[in-house]
């Protein structure tokens, strides 16, 4: 069974009430480095909170705290001693803070609103803990005290009033002198709204994604940990534009801020660096407000797919005639000359140093390749020439190479073989699913992941925060580690699925209100909390796809099938394409 002693879901007393979980501090997770003789220590990058943010000590150096067996032990001492956690980026960014009425973070309209009730603890011990909640400056916006006397961990709580707290920055707690105690988990509870299942995953995820928002520049951080304006993602400012639409459509943001948004988004994006009109994957904004692109990063063809089109969709669905005309232009104006290999297969991009175009190529099967060959198809109609593979084989079976093409488009939902490579997407996505879902059940049926139904290998972080980027899917052995976005896009293709993958991450106590983990591992007691704008971006329009294309009130289907430049583009898979 997982770790969680007290899953992200839990009924209360109060009939059809279920208050929600969320972790701040979770030592187990959020402090991983101790030395041998449990003395702490931190990484401000590499050990982010549940909310994005750093975590430290006060003193810096406490005497009385050690780490044990995954909790904070805090013995007798001198002293007063403590931890605090910034609940919005780094704790020196004094322009980015949390708003307790808003847990989700979607900072939309009253209907995307979710207040926190509580602060709570779970912890064992004897003596007094006292919780804070302070602003930019630490001066205290609201404060409790709790008495502890228990012999087994057990949560305590202190009821919370959100208003207290609009503009908060840090949550801590200080231990006196005479106190004793194990710290387990230091959070909020809040009170779920009650809506379907997959519009909580969606506005979960949503959340996760636009906390990784920069507003000045429109554009996305890659990570919401990082400083504001540094390392600054295309792809994921491109999908974040989508789905601000979306919410817009489903009354969480006011459709003119939503409009606002998306305009500041595009005049960024159409106006950054470029090679051949191709887009580099990650910017910077610079103090004067400049964005310029991230040194060493390249100008890639699959991350301008990604954020042109999505981009395009955002317009579209907000019914933005004139910015959506701006992104046609644009990608007409994309100079293809150089970037189809001798084979037909489309280069990677162009080097940022050289400027010589990138010997890698996209020759394999996929969404990426798909995305980037659609986007030719869209700039040059008739004369385009890049192609895919014909062999069906998703590169070492990982997960979201299947999926990402449907994010944007519904055209490969269509169950005939495509003309490029002739293979039919739905079921090769299903089939590769099959495989993803069986792996773990199949290799290790033991742990606690496969008694869950967890599953899902894809790319990301390969582990704890810190860990190095993995391309993991099931042509691989022994894999211990899951992404959770990969069985959230797998529903796209068979939505039929999305009850049993959202049940199995609240059994597990992984539905956290600010957003799925970047990985889980396998053995029941590890995630990775960091939040990332590209798997959040694949998460919320997965998520919405899965719950509202077999109804056919997908509003970005709706707009991929109007669109006369995607349409054009499409044309080169689907003969009769609508």
């Amino acid at each position: 069974m997982f770790r969680f002693l007290f899953p992200s879901l839990l009924a209360t007393a109060c009939a059809g009430a279920v208050t929600v979980w969320q972790p701040v501090v979770d030592p187990a997770i959020t402090v991983p480095g101790t030395r041998p003789d449990g003395a702490l220590f931190f990484s401000s990058y590499g050990q982010p909170s549940n909310f994005g943010g750093e975590i430290g000590f006060t003193p810096a150096r406490p005497a009385r705290i050690t780490a044990k067996d995954g909790a904070l032990v805090i013995a007798k001492g001198s002293s007063a001693e403590g931890l605090w956690a910034s609940l919005a980026g780094p704790a020196g960014e004094s322009d980015r803070t949390f708003d307790a009425g808003d847990l989700l973070g979607i900072g939309g309209l009253p209907a995307s609103r979710v207040p926190v009730t509580a602060v709570a603890v779970d912890v064992k011990g004897k003596g007094k803990l006292r919780v804070q909640i302070g602003d930019v400056k630490r001066v205290p916006l609201w404060s409790g005290e709790l008495t502890v006397d228990s012999t087994e961990s057990t949560r305590l709580r202190l009821p919370f009033d959100a208003k207290l707290a609009a503009k908060a920055k840090f949550l801590s707690f200080t231990v006196p002198p005479e106190t004793e105690i194990t710290l387990r988990r230091m959070g909020f509870e809040a009170e779920k709204p009650d809506i379907e299942p997959a519009d909580w995953l969606f506005r979960i995820s949503l959340g996760k994604l636009r906390r990784c928002l920069d507003p000045q520049s429109g554009l996305t951080a890659a990570r919401a940990h990082t400083g504001k304006g540094r390392f600054l993602a295309l792809p994921g400012s491109g999908m974040n534009a989508l789905a601000t639409a979306i919410a817009a459509k489903q009354g969480l943001i006011d459709p003119k801020q939503a409009a606002d948004e998306v305009r500041v988004t595009a005049r960024t994006l159409l106006a950054i660096n470029q090679s051949h009109g191709f887009l580099p994957h990650f910017a910077n904004r610079e103090p004067d407000g400049r964005v310029e692109r991230s040194e060493k990063t390249e100008y890639s063809s699959v991350d301008t797919a990604l954020t042109l089109q999505g981009l395009l969709l955002a317009a579209d669905v907000l019914e933005l005639n004139d910015t959506a005309e701006a992104v046609r232009q644009r990608i007409r104006s994309i100079d293809w000359s150089g970037m189809i290999d001798e084979k037909g297969f489309p280069h990677h991009g162009y080097s940022s140093s050289t400027g010589q175009v990138l010997s890698g190529a996209y020759r394999g099967w996929g969404g990426e390749q798909a995305l980037t060959v659609l986007l030719e198809g869209m700039a040059r109609g008739d004369k385009a020439q890049g192609k895919l593979a014909t062999n069906g084989k998703i590169y070492r079976g990982v997960g979201f190479i299947a999926e990402i093409q449907s994010l944007f488009h519904p055209d490969f939902d269509r169950p005939e073989a495509d003309r490029l490579s002739g293979i039919s997407w739905p079921e090769t996505r299903r089939r590769l699913a099959n495989d993803q879902a069986g792996y773990f059940t199949k290799r290790k049926p033991e742990c606690p992941a496969s008694k869950l139904g967890l599953w899902g290998l894809s790319a990301g972080e390969g582990g704890m925060p810190g860990a190095a980027y993995a391309a993991n899917g099931c042509d691989l052995p022994d894999l211990t580690w899951i992404h959770p976005h990969y069985p959230v896009m797998a529903c796209m293709s068979d939505p039929a699925r999305l009850e049993q993958v959202i049940g199995a991450f609240e059994k597990a106590g992984l539905l956290f209100p600010r957003g799925l983990p970047e990985t889980v591992s396998i053995d029941g007691v590890r995630y990775n909390p960091m939040q990332c704008s590209l798997n959040a971006s694949f998460e919320t329009l997965a998520a919405y796809h899965a719950w509202k294309r077999p109804s056919g009130q997908d509003v970005v289907d709706q707009a991929s099938l109007a669109d006369p430049l995607i349409r054009m583009g499409m044309r080169r898979f689907y003969t009769q394409a609508p």
